[in-house]
């Protein structure tokens, strides 16, 4: 008896896009680059308490406060360079997925 195994698709059962085998190295490197995104997200809000906790001192210096603004303005723009950048590659990968042509 042989049994038939589903090509690459939309899982009618389960509600979701199947990827096929062949793509399980681009799931990875997709899954890689959403994990980085959030790992950094997640350093930039630690970062961001840090400066802020500078920015609502009553004691802290003119300087101080310049420098922890300059600290958030570089912190915002590469994060958004680098959500750019991984979103780019995301797009690539998920390109020729099932699926994909619908979103």
């Amino acid at each position: 008896m042989t049994i038939a195994r589903p090509a690459a698709g939309f899982d009618r059962f389960r509600g979701y896009p199947t990827v096929g085998s062949g793509n399980l190295g681009r799931v990875t490197e997709f899954l890689a680059l959403g994990d980085g995104i959030v790992r950094q997200l997640s350093d930039v809000l630690l970062r961001l308490d840090g400066l802020q906790a500078v920015l609502d001192d009553s004691a802290a210096t003119p300087g101080q406060r310049n420098t922890a603004s300059r600290d958030v303005r570089a912190l915002v723009s590469g994060l958004e360079a680098e959500i750019r950048s991984r979103n780019t590659a995301m797009l690539d990968i998920t390109a020729g997925w099932p699926m994909a042509a619908l979103a």
